[in-house]
């Protein structure tokens, strides 16, 4: 997301609506759901089994959805040690299919 720009303000009306809407987009700027996100497609899942993923944020994923599935699938976060949690996610799953996954 782009950082707001203020217009050359010249009342105090006008500064009055940069600041508030300046304040809007700041509120906006720290959500993951609309700055960082990737999404993988195509990730094959095995009951059970530990999956490592490349997110591809370049930082710790803070969370991550499931967008498109071709089975009734659960997917939950591994509690296998991770060692670069910075670029890979290990998941698993409670059933075989096939999803393509939101990471922010």
């Amino acid at each position: 997301m782009l950082p707001y720009t203020q217009v050359n303000a010249t009342t105090r009306e006008t500064q009055e609506l940069n600041n508030n809407v300046s304040r809007v987009f700041s509120s906006l700027y720290g959500n993951p759901l609309l700055n960082q996100l990737t999404i993988v497609k195509n990730v094959e899942f095995v009951n059970g089994v530990d999956n490592p993923i490349q997110h591809k944020l370049n930082k710790n994923v803070t969370g991550y959805v499931i967008i498109k599935a071709n089975a009734a699938v659960h997917v939950f976060t591994s509690p296998t040690t991770n060692p670069i949690p910075t670029a890979s996610i290990i998941l698993r799953s409670n059933a075989d299919a096939t999803v393509d996954l939101l990471f922010f």
